[in-house]
């Protein structure tokens, strides 16, 4: 199964020129999508809750077996309830229909007196766009790049 295809669906810090994105460089791009939900700003980092009557804006891409592997340790997923995010599958609607089994990570922490992030797009949302985010979550992040390298 190491050639296996997975669709995956992104919202946060993997999307393009956000600063995790990195780790889909040898994904292809689908297109745009958006999934019902509420996105919350936890920080340095936006989690997606499932429940909501909103919309969440994203990107589908088409990864392998590896990748999904590196996803679900940049993501914080072991496979326990415990996981900081869970990895689910979903459907996505986007301009070209609904893609159906689509796995995305939803935020697996309590919500309250979190900022819900109003339109549902981190692109449009200035703290992560070129701000001081990408800085500190670049600097929070170093420990699992290596990891991820096996350093």
């Amino acid at each position: 199964m190491k050639d296996a295809k997975h669709l995956v669906f992104v919202y946060g810090t993997l999307c393009r020129g956000m600063m995790l994105h990195k780790h889909l460089a040898n994904s292809r791009f689908i297109e745009e999508g958006a999934v019902s939900g509420t996105l919350y700003d936890l920080g340095c980092y936006p989690a997606l809750s499932l429940r909501g009557e909103g919309l969440v804006g994203g990107e589908i891409w088409e990864i392998d077996e590896d990748t999904l592997k590196v996803l679900d340790l940049v993501e914080g997923y072991d496979g326990s309830s415990c996981s900081l995010f869970i990895r689910k599958k979903v459907d996505i609607a986007s301009d070209s229909g609904l893609h159906t089994g689509v796995y995305v990570y939803v935020g697996n922490m309590n919500f309250d007196g979190c900022d819900i992030i109003r339109n549902g797009v981190i692109a449009s949302y200035p703290k992560w766009v070129g701000g001081y985010c990408n800085k500190q979550f670049e600097d929070d992040i170093a420990e699992v790049g290596r990891l991820i390298d096996g350093e």
